[in-house]
C-alpha cells in the first residue's frame, strides 16, 4: 500500500514498524509522520533507517561510489541487474567479508571490526547478492546520523525514545 494512503483506520494499531522503506522515499520524515496517524495513543513505533557513517572516510567513500553507480543501475532491467548482483557480491565478499573472517580468526578483531559489510559473514552468500540488488535498484537512498533520527522522534512528540545502532539506526518511541 502507499504509505500516504494506507487502507486502515487511523489509531488502529498498537505497534507500527517500518524496516528498510522510509529511507527510499522522496520525503522520508513525512512518510514516518503519516505512519503515526495509525498508531493508537500509547502505541509503539519502530523504524530502521540507513546510517550515515560518521568519522569513517572509507565507508563514506564506498557509499558515494555506490550512489554514483546507482545513477546507472536504476535504469537497467531488473533481470539484468540481478545477474550483475552476483559479481558485485563476489567483489564484496572478496574485499570485505573474507578479510573480516580471516582477521577475526587470526585474533585481529580491532582491525576486522572496522571493515564494512562484516555483517554478511554470518549469512549465506545469496543474502549478499540480494543486498547488492537492493543497493543498486533503489533510485532513492537517504542516510541519517543518530542526531537526525532523534530529531524525527522528538518532532513527532514521542515518549520513551530509544535509538540503537544495528548496521543502521533502529529507533523506537511511544505515542503519547
Amino acid at each position: 500500500a502507499d504509505l500516504h494512503h494506507l487502507p486502515f483506520e487511523e489509531q488502529s494499531f498498537d505497534f507500527v514498524y517500518s524496516i528498510g522503506v522510509l529511507h527510499h522515499l522522496p520525503d522520508p520524515e513525512t512518510a514516518f509522520r503519516n505512519l503515526l496517524r495509525f498508531l493508537k495513543p500509547g502505541g509503539q513505533v519502530h523504524i530502521y533507517l540507513y546510517w550515515q557513517p560518521e568519522g569513517q572516510p572509507i565507508k563514506r567513500a564506498l557509499l558515494a561510489a555506490a550512489s554514483a553507480i546507482r545513477r546507472i543501475t536504476t535504469h537497467i532491467p531488473h533481470r539484468l541487474l540481478y545477474g550483475l548482483s552476483y559479481p558485485a557480491a563476489v567483489a564484496a565478499f572478496a574485499s570485505f567479508v573474507w578479510p573480516y573472517q580471516l582477521l577475526s580468526a587470526a585474533g585481529l578483531n580491532q582491525i576486522a571490526e572496522r571493515l564494512p559489510m562484516k555483517q554478511y559473514a554470518q549469512y549465506p552468500f545469496r543474502v549478499c547478492v540480494n543486498y547488492q540488488f537492493d543497493r543498486f535498484s533503489a533510485p532513492i537512498e537517504y542516510r541519517y546520523t543518530r542526531q537526525e533520527v532523534l530529531g524525527w522522534m522528538e518532532r513527532a512528540d514521542l515518549d520513551e525514545i530509544t535509538i540503537r545502532p544495528n548496521f543502521g539506526w533502529c529507533a523506537t518511541g511511544r505515542k503519547k
